[in-house]
């Protein structure tokens, strides 16, 4: 899961819960409003019945009559009762069975009245005029309000279930939210997805910055006005960070690139002397230590070149002197010479005609060179090198392979690695210094190709160079 869908998934089930909780807690306060209305209509009635003091014959009457008031649709759910005591006058609603008063409160079959009414009538309080005393009760699964009035000896009590005003209270929640819930969703969905953006802006900056990150463009900053305190925390940190590696990667190649320049004049002036010394000797075996001298001073010289092409690869100011440059023509001339190296080894090739390419004719002849001498160097005895170049839709390929001694997984892996070597041209008998393929590829990258090894059998080695057509 995507850090950005955890956000976003988050962000809307907290705007769930908070939902969930305002409309809860809504439903919780609306409720007590509408009981507090509920109890008032109550008392107003139950005062009205205790004063009024209705005959029997009127209670039909006056049960229709509240219910209208209380907006109660089934007698059921009304519950009258008279009493006064001083004329032995008393009536109840019909479905208000006999109330039986002793020591354990108020009793109706299954229904305990309680709280106000938990005390038998000589100990709780008694109503005084113009006021009402409050209870509720459970019956059942159903809920009562009950509100009872005294007026001069006279004592009024009307209940109410509760399953009317719940029910209406219901309807009209289900009502709005079948309009407002859609919406809500949308607002949240929206939400959270703005909020989500909005929080992966500043993270998205920084991970463009750095998939364009290169050794030329280490100069690159980011900007960090206007952004969140911590997003410009982050920013100013990736910024360092950059310093840093800028830093280091200059110093290094300011190294690299200062020690090959300055070692190609004693080394040529090593080399002038040499070769004036073995003109001067007579003797055999000293001009051939002097010959042996000559071979390792231009192993140095070439390692010296490379290594300040190579920094200059790396600083991003690799001097290129673009021309047409026709690479059928130079593979050809280059293969022409292979035979009187390869030894027992065969050969093969197919070049296509005109395979022309843009680029610096010097440092394009380099890296052709260095793939031919590497399949020369390491192909095994008796074994085979193939070369071969197409044209494709927009680029021009070219193969060289060669068959090799087993080389692992992991030889794989390193084998653009500079200084590099194979386990089977760690001696002195193989030539080379392990910068060959490095160089080459860094120069067709700069040709805004690549080069690659190719999947193949561990005794067989096919580098690919693709480079742009011109």
């Amino acid at each position: 899961m995507s850090f950005r869908l955890r956000l976003f998934l988050t962000a809307a089930a907290i705007v769930a819960v908070v939902l969930a909780v305002v409309m809860f807690t809504g439903w919780s306060r609306v409720m007590n409003v509408e009981l507090g209305r509920l109890d008032a209509r109550l008392c107003s009635e139950a005062k009205r019945l205790a004063m009024e003091k209705f005959p029997a014959q009127e209670l039909p009457r006056l049960e229709g009559d509240i219910l209208q008031k209380l907006g109660i649709t089934s007698r059921d759910h009304l519950l009258l009762h008279f009493e006064e005591a001083t004329k032995g006058q008393r009536y109840q609603s019909m479905h208000w069975d006999e109330v039986i008063l002793d020591a354990k409160g108020w009793h109706h079959g299954d229904v305990s009245i309680g709280t106000i009414f938990s005390k038998p009538p000589e100990a709780r309080n008694q109503p005084q005029a113009n006021e009402c005393l409050f209870s509720s009760f459970q019956s059942g699964t159903d809920r009562w309000r009950v509100a009872e009035a005294a007026d001069h000896g006279a004592k009024g009590t009307v209940a109410a279930n509760l399953i009317a005003p719940k029910a209406a209270i219901q309807t009209a929640l289900i009502s709005a939210l079948t309009i407002e819930l859609p919406i809500a969703l949308l607002l949240t969905a929206l939400g959270a997805g703005v909020l989500s953006a909005l929080t992966m802006r500043p993270v998205n900056r920084l991970r463009e910055s750095m998939k364009d990150l290169t050794p030329a463009r280490l100069d690159q900053r980011l900007n960090d006005q206007g952004e969140d305190y911590e997003f410009a925390e982050l920013i100013r940190a990736y910024n360092t960070m950059l310093d840093r590696l800028q830093q280091s990667f200059t110093q290094a190649s300011r190294f690299s690139a200062d020690a090959a320049h300055e070692l190609k004049t004693p080394l040529t002036i090593l080399r002038g002397r040499i070769e004036q010394a073995r003109r001067k000797s007579s003797d055999p075996e000293l001009q051939e230590d002097f010959s042996d001298l000559l071979d390792e001073v231009g192993r140095l010289s070439s390692i010296t070149r490379k290594l300040l092409l190579l920094s200059q690869a790396d600083a991003g100011t690799l001097d290129l002197h673009t021309r047409s440059v026709n690479l059928s023509e130079m593979l050809t001339d280059m293969i022409s010479d292979l035979p009187m190296l390869i030894e027992d080894r065969k050969l093969s090739s197919s070049i296509a005609q005109d395979l022309c390419v843009a680029g610096d004719k010097v440092l394009l002849q380099q890296l052709l060179n260095n793939l031919l001498s590497n399949a020369v160097r390491y192909a095994a005895p008796g074994g085979t090198i193939s070369v071969r170049a197409r044209k494709t839709s927009n680029c021009v390929e070219v193969l060289v392979e060669n068959t090799s001694h087993s080389i692992t997984s992991d030889a794989r892996k390193d084998f653009f690695k500079r200084f590099y070597r194979g386990d089977t041209a760690r001696n002195r008998q193989v030539d080379g210094h392990g910068l060959g393929l490095s160089l080459a590829f860094e120069i067709a990258k700069a040709h805004g190709g690549e080069l690659t090894l190719e999947p193949s059998p561990n005794t067989q080695v096919c580098l690919k160079l693709v480079l742009p057509l011109e």
